[in-house]
């Protein structure tokens, strides 16, 4: 009964123990996203596997606000009518540019922000 289940990897091996990532994710389609911090995200499109790879950041300074971060870019953009595969990646941009200060406040990024580090 939720729109979207977005637990990080050790939430995941809690949720569901003893199961591999990959079966779990054919059962959810387009509606639990894992967070792998270093390694970005996956979700099933209900096609395939999606891989999200991590931004990468010259600096890591606070990862503690990385899946808040994420997850509020992701709902952020669900207004945004793209693709879940579009959302994603902006969510991912987010919670990896949100580590590189410290502090969740500091760390959150404007959209200006983004845009920078995209070009």
């Amino acid at each position: 009964m939720v729109d979207y289940l977005i637990p990080n990897e050790t939430q995941f091996n809690v949720l569901f123990p003893g199961e591999r990532i990959e079966d779990v994710l054919k059962r959810y389609l387009n509606k639990f996203i894992i967070t792998l911090g270093s390694e970005g995200a996956v979700f099933n499109n209900g096609e395939a596997i999606q891989e999200v790879p991590a931004v990468e950041v010259a600096e890591i300074f606070d990862t503690t606000w990385a899946g808040d971060a994420f997850n509020g870019a992701l709902a952020f953009s669900l207004a945004s009518g793209e693709m879940l595969i579009e959302r994603v990646c902006f969510a991912n941009l987010v919670g990896s540019l949100s580590i590189t200060k410290k502090g969740s406040q500091a760390g959150m990024s404007t959209l200006e922000m983004m845009e920078a580090h995209e070009t």
